[in-house]
């Protein structure tokens, strides 16, 4: 969650309230289960951007409301993702003379660096392909091994 007032989950609440809307009515126009709905709704899980999508049709968020509601959105993904990022830093043994990492300066320029997400993101394809596993962390090992 960011730290405005008004986070998505409350957003969804006040306007499901205010269109009188069960959770269930709203979990079945976007075609979800009940219970997905509720952990969106109380923030214990992030809608994927489909069901973001859905949610944001189901209830009718539109102008300001959709824009804020998408921002809030959008605020948390990046707030998780720097989090997530802070907490693998903190687990990084320093190595090449360098005693101390600043997690948080890490988490945040790795967070906003597009070519590192998306190596990231090679780089998980190919460790889950069978066939590509042993030699990609054989090409780490040997670059860590040189560095």
């Amino acid at each position: 969650m960011t730290s405005s007032n008004c986070t998505y989950g409350k957003m969804i609440k006040d306007r499901r309230i205010k269109l009188r809307m069960t959770q269930r009515q709203v979990a079945d126009q976007c075609g979800i289960t009940d219970s997905a709905f509720a952990h969106i709704e109380r923030e214990l899980r992030l809608p994927s951007e489909a069901v973001a999508g859905l949610i944001i049709k189901a209830l009718s968020f539109k102008g300001m409301h959709k824009a804020q509601f998408e921002a809030e959105l959008l605020a948390t993904r990046n707030q998780q993702k720097r989090e997530r990022v802070r907490i693998r830093a903190e687990s990084v043994t320093p190595i090449g003379g360098v005693e101390q990492l600043d997690a948080d300066d890490l988490a945040d320029d790795l967070a906003n660096d597009q070519e590192f997400l998306e190596a990231c993101c090679y780089l998980r394809k190919a460790l889950s392909r069978r066939n590509q596993r042993k030699t990609v962390l054989s090409a780490l090992k040997a670059w860590a091994s040189e560095n």
